[in-house]
């Protein structure tokens, strides 16, 4: 994919006023619960600059052709994986397109490092981030009062997803910023909370939203870079992951889930489970031959780590209608 040519501008904070009843382009005025005012940014793609912990951080914002400036839209969060970056995560995952047919906001952020190998402080992992302590929280809350600045956000349709390290990043979001966070799905990276590599484990954050938080997880049964059942896997990073059934039994005594599970979705080597009774909705998917990858991209996005990119399960359509059925209570 040719990225576009983007505008890149430092943000500058403000927060845009909610109106009772401004008109729509249709001449329709919207609720004075979907409507905002002043805001004058209008579809199109733009790379952005803002500064937070002491660092220049960026990220890139798509804003669908249906945008309206006065009416209240979903944003999703897309962060890459470990040693990536925006540009490259987005060729490979192909969000924007999604975007476009649902119309949701869409942004990239860049993780921290040197070289290009840039990655996310998602507590046992990985790389310079996490071994600089940079704080990705306060990064994303930071990066959501800009683009608000700019764009129509709707705060009750906010949304985390990623892939690997940005995986991870997505589990630490939905139990440290659960106010801004409406519910997450990360694929191919579990939760980090833990330092598994000390005897006894170390606590490295809370995973303790003050709420229950929707979550869809999706793994590759075949992944060798960050395995289903833990361990330190053959990528980059060495620390010991923990497994993703310890993850999913964190998230389902989060969300006061039972252990029972019913099957949501069953096609070819790909699978979804969601568990029952639970407060929020928790659901994993798993592919039986899949490895490291998004599945339903064309691209590999490992050659290290084992299994097939499937296409037995459409992430993107997967993610956005979980996140479509999910707003924030």
């Amino acid at each position: 994919m040719t990225m576009p040519v983007r505008l890149a501008l430092a943000v500058f904070v403000a927060v845009p006023a909610c109106a009772g009843s401004p008109p729509a382009p249709s001449g329709v005025s919207p609720p004075a619960s979907l409507a905002c005012s002043g805001l004058t940014l209008g579809p199109g793609d733009y790379e952005r600059t803002l500064v937070t912990g002491g660092r220049s951080r960026s990220y890139f914002l798509h804003v669908p052709p249906a945008y309206r400036p006065a009416i209240r839209t979903p944003l999703i969060l897309s962060f890459h994986g470990g040693g990536g970056n925006a540009e490259r995560h987005e060729e490979t995952v192909q969000l924007e397109p999604k975007a476009d047919a649902a119309g949701f906001l869409l942004v990239t952020p860049q993780g921290t490092g040197r070289a290009g190998l840039l990655t996310w402080n998602a507590g046992n992992c990985c790389g310079y981030a996490r071994d600089n302590a940079v704080d990705d929280v306060a990064f994303v809350r930071a990066l959501l009062d800009a683009v608000s600045a700019e764009v129509c956000v709707d705060p009750k349709r906010v949304y985390a997803s990623g892939f690997s390290n940005g995986g991870l990043l997505s589990h630490r979001l939905g139990c440290e910023l659960s106010d801004r966070i409406a519910a997450i799905a990360p694929v191919g990276g579990g939760l980090g909370h833990l330092d598994l590599d000390r005897d006894p484990p170390g606590v490295l954050f809370e995973c303790r939203p003050p709420r229950p938080v929707p979550v869809l997880h999706i793994h590759g049964l075949e992944d060798d870079c960050y395995p289903f059942e833990g361990g330190v896997g053959n990528g980059i990073s060495a620390e010991t992951k923990l497994s993703i059934p310890a993850t999913m039994a964190v998230w389902r005594e989060r969300n006061a889930c039972q252990a029972v599970t019913r099957v949501t979705y069953a096609n070819g080597e790909a699978e979804c489970r969601a568990y029952e009774g639970c407060r929020a909705d928790t659901r994993l998917c798993t592919i039986r031959d899949g490895g490291h990858a998004w599945p339903g991209s064309p691209e590999r996005t490992s050659f290290l780590c084992g299994g097939t990119v499937s296409q037995d399960l459409p992430a993107n359509d997967a993610i956005w209608d979980f996140f479509a059925a999910h707003p924030m209570p």
